[in-house]
């Protein structure tokens, strides 16, 4: 079968009359010239050419297909590039054998290229002696337009493509990371362990991997293996005024050591008690310990363990009329003050660890296969306030504010009274606790029996919402390189997540008690009781701290996965093939049985089963070596996201009138340069995105209830073009543009379907509206066009300076669909209202923004210490009308959509992250 599988793909590029050739390479194994232990990531660059790789595990490296000629090489290594010296190629493979690479010689300039890593396949003798191709565009260096919107352009909000991260599939040691209910990275539940997670590889957008058949944006894999980190003691302590002020973390790795074993082991501390924003806090720890065994020059074992429990105080998002009352865009309706301390209502309080275990088996020099077995558990909470029979405790409620007030003088009274006290714009936990302490309340047949009970009832508390996720791993990843032309690469992988969502209670604010009662229910069905029990199992249960309620159920999803990949390296031609089929399951497992749907809560539900395909192709062709023309395609399904499927699944097992997968077809065309001076790449793409669907809590003002509110139908399409260039002016100055202009729009009009809490026992009072959504052509939420122009100075003294410019231009804020209907807009008459019509349908362009963001340097060597400070300013000019986007409020009034006004994000000011850090 793989033999008629070659044949037919060799007949194909026959049909291009394009000939098989193999160039020459160079290979060899940097060592540290005391020691002779192998030098891991080190970046070898034919200096002026577009030739370089990257040392693996065992210090060895491999350039492919360089001309014969005279070329000077050089050592990129821990920030510094030191000359080795001339190298000639010949007819046949160059051998350097050990390359010395001094430790204590310190070049003239630091460099921060990015790393990849290559496996040991890369390294396989070459015996081939005929033909003079032209290089395959494979580097190691970053990519300067991706760098500038992974770094420069993300204080905008910037995202690239205006994709989601779902659209982009990391991987850590192989485990794929993306959450299977919603697609969505994690991030924060490893954060702080930067030095561990340096090494990888990064595949952009439809590009080939070796690692994963890759999402529309391609895919990032950190290789957590401790005989791939650089050998050292390393002590960083950073200072800022961010999220956090303070981080210290001490990082020890062995190196792969004569007995094989290696280790890595990181320990890192995030804290602070106030954020730039008021009333967040930080509070983080992480760990992570790496260990390998080299059974022998064939199998390596490795296992990573590493997570970071954290807790930290969250910043709100509120409309301008508050922000302007208390003069300042950085306010935060989250926190108060309780017994004349700062305290914060909503704080994110989560522990999720991973444990990761990877066998890599070097088959032969031209075989490998890397398995991978992991498990990922922990706890992810997030606190909020809760209130039963008690007036609304937000401080930005809107009934509270000026702007709804009847008479105007009433209305500049409290404007008044706001600016003269901003401490009123506060949660105040005082006021709460006291009218808890003075709660005495009975209630009837408590926890299923016939007593009573008489205690001080918690009006108000402080509960956890809980999205607990457990996920199993299986995976094998095989690379087979057939011959110096021919790659295939074949994948499979086993996924199953178990996501358990819940209520829990964190602070009964000086009450004794709380019951596990709907207060929604109990209002709308007061002739039966049993309506509004969350549990039917359980009565009229009394709960106190720590104890779950309201709802409890998982999501359980699984993924078989198969992908493989051919590769083909011609004379003047590269192309792929990539193929992936999958399976996606899940279902929702229910531990209460609700009183609204007794008979559609408790226990496993339905399974929803989807098979989903997925095709990518791609090809470059190569002008010479230093140009370089490519394009790329993918047509996908993929699973619908078991969040958006399910209709209110806290309160019982229904699911979406519309199943179906969504549809992801997309393309790329670039050009990709690389001068002694200059490089860079210009790309345009496009991509459709059909039949998704999404789905969201709400508050639906027409009902006066919770409930679901269900987008079917929704397309959107991705167009622009991307520039990334890195200018050399001369051996100290180098300057980098880059740039996105682009066109993110909903391409159809979806329709929507709210669906409330009680809806099944008394459709009267309910709203189901299933209407058609007028958002064709409405820009999706963020910025369209952003771009950043930078200059950066290194000296020969060994410090450096980068000042970057970053424009964002287009930024549109995310839209409330019911406000683009037939119903919203019924009965205005047009010309004679445009402005209202227009206040209600409009989507807000938020003004053009421009930040300026510096970062600098200085390095020392002592002895065998590196010492190297840095700091990092952004939005130096200090511009605190920087608005990043906003959304409008899903609350809508018939005819009056300024009671509900958007919410707005504003990115800091003048802020910076100091750092210094003690290298042996």
């Amino acid at each position: 079968m793989i033999r008629r599988y070659n044949s037919f793909l060799v007949i194909i590029f026959l049909f291009f009359s394009v000939s098989l050739t193999i160039g020459q390479s160079i290979i060899g194994t940097v060592i540290d010239d005391k020691s002779n232990a192998p030098i891991i990531g080190a970046i070898i660059t034919l200096d002026n050419t577009e030739y370089e790789a990257v040392t693996n595990a065992k210090g060895v490296f491999r350039l492919y297909d360089v001309p014969v000629g005279d070329y000077n090489m050089s050592i990129n290594y821990d920030e510094n590039i030191v000359n080795y010296g001339a190298v000639s190629v010949g007819d046949n493979t160059t051998d350097l054998g050990n390359v010395p690479y001094d430790a204590n010689v310190e070049s003239s300039y630091k460099s921060e290229i990015g790393i990849i890593t290559l496996d040991d396949n890369d390294l396989q003798d070459d015996n081939s002696t005929s033909g003079i191709g032209v290089s395959s565009l494979l580097t190691a260096s970053r990519d300067p337009f991706v760098s500038a919107a992974a770094f420069n352009l993300s204080v905008g909000r910037f995202r690239q493509r205006g994709y989601g991260n779902e659209d982009q599939w990391m991987y850590l040691n192989g485990m794929a990371v993306n959450d299977l209910d919603d697609g969505r990275v994690g991030w924060a539940t490893w954060g702080g362990l930067n030095d561990v997670l340096r090494v990888g590889s990064l595949t952009n957008d439809l590009d080939a991997s070796q690692t994963s058949f890759g999402g529309m944006l391609g895919s990032r894999n950190i290789d957590l293996s401790a005989s791939v980190q650089r050998k050292q003691t390393k002590l960083v302590f950073n200072r800022n005024n961010r999220s956090y002020q303070n981080r210290l973390m001490l990082t020890h790795s062995s190196g792969e050591q004569s007995n094989g074993w290696a280790y890595t082991v990181s320990l890192s501390r995030r804290w602070g008690n106030s954020g730039y924003t008021p009333g967040t806090f930080y509070d983080s720890y992480s760990y992570a310990l790496l260990v390998d065994k080299r059974l022998n020059e064939k199998h390596l074992l490795n296992l990573a363990v590493l997570g970071s429990p954290t807790k930290r105080g969250r910043n709100g998002v509120s409309i301008q009329e508050v922000y302007d009352l208390v003069g300042s865009n950085y306010y935060n309706p989250n926190w108060g003050y309780q017994n004349g301390k700062v305290r914060n209502s909503r704080v994110s309080d989560y522990h999720q660890p991973y444990f990761i275990l990877r066998h890599d088996w070097d088959v032969s020099s031209k075989l490998t296969i890397r398995n991978t077995a992991a498990y990922h558990t922990g706890y992810f909470g997030n606190s909020r306030l809760d209130w039963f029979d008690a007036p609304d405790p937000r401080p930005d409620y809107y009934r509270k504010l000026p702007s709804f007030q009847e008479f105007e003088s009433v209305r500049n009274d409290l404007t008044e009274y706001f600016q003269n006290n901003p401490d009123a714009l506060q949660v105040n936990f005082d006021k709460m606790i006291n009218i808890n302490k003075n709660s005495l309340r009975t209630f009837e047949n408590v926890n299923g029996t016939d007593e009573a009970l008489t205690g001080l009832f918690s009006r108000y508390i402080i509960e956890a919402q809980h999205f607990d996720n457990e996920k199993i791993s299986l995976g094998s990843v095989l690379n087979w390189f057939i011959s110096d032309a021919h790659t295939m690469t074949t994948g499979v992988s086993y996924l199953k997540e178990t996501n358990n969502q819940y209520r829990k209670i964190v602070d009964m604010l000086g009450g004794e008690y709380y019951i596990d009662l709907d207060r929604f229910a109990e209002r709308d069905f007061p002739d039966d009781p049993s309506f509004a029990q969350n549990d039917l199992q359980n009565p009229n249960r009394i709960l106190t701290e720590g104890d779950i309620f309201g709802w409890n159920f998982d999501i359980v999803t699984d993924r078989k996965e198969f992908w493989t990949q051919n590769a083909f390296t011609f004379d003047k031609l590269d192309v792929f093939a990539s193929l992936r089929l999958s399976q996606t399951s899940f279902f929702r497992n229910g531990y209460y049985q609700n009183g609204r749907f007794p008979d559609n809560s408790l226990g496993k539900g339905d399974v929803y089963n989807f098979f989903n395909y997925a095709a990518k192709l791609g090809g470059t062709y190569k002008i010479d070596g230093r140009n370089y023309i490519y394009a790329r395609g993918s047509y996908r399904t993929r699973a619908p996201f078991s969040r958006n499927v399910f209709l209110s699944p806290r309160t019982r097992d229904e699911v979406s009138p519309v199943l179906k997968n969504e549809t992801i077809y997309g393309g790329e065309v670039g050009y990709t340069f690389r001068y002694p001076g200059v490089k860079g790449r210009v790309t345009a793409f496009y991509t459709e995105f059909k039949d998704q669907l999404q789905s969201r809590n709400i508050y639906f003002e027409a009902t006066n209830s919770f409930g679901n509110y269900l987008l079917t139908g929704i397309d959107r399409k991705h167009q622009g073009i991307e520039l990334g260039a890195e200018i050399k002016i001369n051996s100290t100055l180098t300057a980098n543009v880059a740039g996105s202009v682009g066109a993110y729009q909903y391409n159809s009009r979806p329709r929507s379907l709210f669906t409330a809490d009680n809806e099944a026992l008394n459709p009267d009072i309910i709203a189901a509206d299933d209407s058609e959504i007028f958002i064709k052509n409405y820009y999706l939420p963020g910025v369209q066009n952003a771009g950043s122009i930078g200059l950066e100075y290194r000296s020969p003294k060994f410090w450096f300076i980068n000042v970057n410019g970053n424009f964002f231009n287009n930024i549109n804020i995310d839209l409330f669909p019911e406000r683009r209907t037939n119903a919203a807009v019924e009965g205005i008459v047009l010309p004679d209202n445009q402005e209202l019509s227009s206040s209600i349908i409009d989507q807000t362009e938020l003004s053009d923004q421009f930040a300026l963001n510096l970062f600098a340097g200085k390095s020392w060597r002592v002895k065998k210490t590196t010492i190297q400070f840095s700091i990092s300013v952004n939005n130096i000019l200090n511009n605190k009308e920087f608005v990043t986007g906003g959304f409008e409020q899903f609350r809508y009034r018939d005819r009056q959509p300024e009671v509900f006004p958007e919410r707005l994000f504003y990115a800091w000011g003048t802020n910076y992250s100091a750092g210094i850090t003690l290298r042996y």
